[in-house]
This record gives structure tokens, sequence and C-alpha cells, in this order.
């Protein structure tokens, strides 16, 4: 206990005892204060520290035989870890309200234990560095914790944003190929010729066309040229979609200009290849094949790259295979050219697919 000796000095003027000094109390007087001429001990825990009561206090650590023992620097490092790790641990196992709420409990349980055993037990526990691990250590680990659940949460949104704008650019061009495919078919509807049975003289023929359902090279031509012959020219350039089918029109009005100026089967062959290698550039290629009919029973087969026809007539069944150069592949083409007189019942067919196969499917037929 400390009391100033003014209150003391005028209670013994008066003769009157000092009822808080009991016998075998131990009193130390400390000069300079009551005139002011006081010294302080500055930098102390808690403010300047009075001379005098670090005096006594040493008076009474000699006299008690207690001293303030302090903490081993490795107990202060295994403190300093333990509090860090329960802070990381606490910021890994909790959510944002139990973790603050903990933290802040476990400080200050912390604090008040260490003040209570310097206090009462003269023991000097560390409390700085301890609390600053146990809140620098948890406090990283949440706010790692926070901005990696933040990174994710905003990649998993570009990522989206991504595929997004990849399903809208994936829409944009199915539409826009359906619309090419529209205008494609339209324009294939358009240049095909009236289908179903025609005649010519002796003759009866016959197409079927069934449109797939993307775009395609297959075409067919019927030149009238006279009531006396009549050519029908089939094709497929080879692929699917806009640059199969784009090519079908430019042929179909070669051959339209072929016509009118009353051009022969094998020298329109001949034109037909120098005009697609002048346009295309060996990029597309035709298969072709034709027939002339006249008004007797003698035809004229011609086959540009296509598997040739199936002959059956009088019992018996034939591939004409009419081997040939196709459409677009080389300036020096060959183009097979075959006279056959016919005889009534007798069946000619072709498909517009390339060599190999046609002749495989022929051979299925023949077999």
């Amino acid at each position: 206990k400390m009391k100033p000796l003014q209150g003391g000095i005028k209670r013994a003027r008066n003769n009157q005892p000092e009822e808080w000094i009991q016998e075998g109390d131990v009193v130390v007087v400390l000069f300079n204060f009551y005139t002011g001429s006081t010294d302080f001990l500055e930098g102390a825990p808690f403010g300047n520290l009075p001379g005098g009561l670090l005096v006594s206090t040493l008076v009474d650590s000699v006299l008690e035989n207690r001293w303030i023992t302090p903490l081993s620097n490795v107990s202060c490092l295994i403190l300093i870890l333990i509090m860090s790790i329960l802070g990381v641990a606490l910021a890994r196992t909790t959510g944002p309200v139990v973790y603050w709420l903990v933290t802040l409990l476990a400080g200050t349980i912390y604090f008040l234990v260490a003040i209570y055993l310097f206090a009462y037990k003269d023991v000097m526990l560390s409390w700085v560095l301890p609390l600053l691990g146990l809140l620098g250590g948890g406090t990283i680990q949440y706010v790692k914790r926070r901005l990696g659940s933040e990174l994710k949460a905003v990649a998993m949104e570009n990522q989206f944003l991504v595929e997004r704008a990849l399903r809208l650019e994936e829409e944009k061009t199915n539409l826009q190929l359906a619309e090419r495919l529209n205008l494609g078919r339209a324009i294939q509807q358009i240049l095909l010729p009236p289908l179903g049975a025609q005649d010519h003289g002796p003759f009866t023929f016959d197409m079927s066309y069934i449109p797939n359902k993307e775009m395609s090279g297959d075409w067919v031509y019927i030149w009238g040229k006279d009531n006396s012959e009549k050519r029908v020219i089939i094709g497929d350039v080879v692929g699917k979609g806009p640059s199969a089918a784009i090519p079908v029109a430019i042929l179909i009005g070669i051959l339209g200009e072929c016509e009118k100026v009353d051009m022969a089967m094998d020298e329109t062959l001949h034109y037909l290849n120098r005009r697609v290698l002048e346009l295309f550039g060996k990029q597309v290629t035709c298969s072709c094949s034709a027939i002339v009919m006249k008004s007797t029973m003698e035809i004229e087969l011609y086959n540009a790259g296509s598997p040739g026809w199936f002959y059956r007539g009088e019992g018996k069944s034939r591939h004409i295979s009419m081997r040939s150069s196709t459409l677009g592949m080389s300036p020096e083409a060959y183009f097979a050219r075959e006279k056959l007189f016919l005889t009534p019942g007798c069946f000619l067919f072709t498909f517009t697919d390339g060599y190999m196969e046609g002749a495989r499917a022929f051979r299925r037929l023949i077999t």
C-alpha cells in the first residue's frame, strides 16, 4: 500500500495512531514527493513508473524473497508457435463470425492470464508476440481463403462468360449456316430439271433425287438439242456444303452456254474441264457422265470420272466401267466414250457417286 505522508504527519501532530499500519509491517519512507521533487522511470509498460514505487517493490522483493521470473526464449518461441497455429486452425475451420469472435475471446483470455501471472504469481509471460501470432497467422489464412474463394468465383464467372460468348458465336455461325443451307437448297431445287419419267423416241428415262440434310454437289442437266437428239448429263462435285453446292450452279450455267452454241458432247466435257480449272484452280473436282439418245436404238455413253453404267439386257448384266479423268484435275484430261446398240426391254443405270463408291455398288447389283 502507498500513502502520502501529508495525512500521516497531520495525524501524528494530533496524536492519532495510524490504523492501516500493523505490527510487523515494513514501512519505507520515500522523500522528495511532498515538495514536488519526484523522479520517474520512463518507458515502463503502462506509462512512467515512479522511482519510489520501484524502491518499495525492490524492498518488498528482498523482504518476501519473491522475484519476477521470466520465461526462457525457447518457451516464448513455443508459445508464439502454438498461438500462431491456433489462429491458422481457427481461420481454416470456422466461418467469418465465429472466427473473429473466438479470436477476440482467446486473445482477451490470454492477455488476462498474462496479467494475472505477472501480478500474483511473479511470472513474466510474453503476451505481445503470441497475440500477434494468433491474430497475424489467423488473419493471413482468413484473407487467403477469402481471396481464394473470390478469385475462384471471378475465374468461374469469367469462364462462364467465355463459354456464353462461344455459345453465342456458335449459334450465330449455325444460324448463318442454316440460312446458307436454305439458300443452297432453294438454288438446287431451281436448278434441278422437272423430275419424273420422260420419253424420247424409243427411250424412256427417269431420275431420282433425294435431298440430304445438308447441301450436296449432285446435279442433273437435260440437254434437249432437238427432236432427234436428247442428252442427260449427271455429275457430282466432290464435297458437301456451300463449297460443293456453289460450283453446281456455275457448272449448270456453263452447260447452258454450251447448249446455246450447239457444242458437241466430247467438246462440252473438255470445255467444262478447262472452265473448272480456270475458275477453281484444282480446288474443285467433279465427276460426270452423260448419255446421248437419238431417234434410233443407238446411244452414246460418256464418262468423266464417274463409276460408269450398269447394263441389263437379254437376261445378262454387266458393268460398263469406262475409266476416265475427273473434271478439274488436269488440263490433259481423258474422257471415255462408247457407242451402244440397245434392244427393246434393256435397262441402263448409273450413280452420281465417284468411281470407287459406284463401282462397288455396281458389283453388288450384278451379284
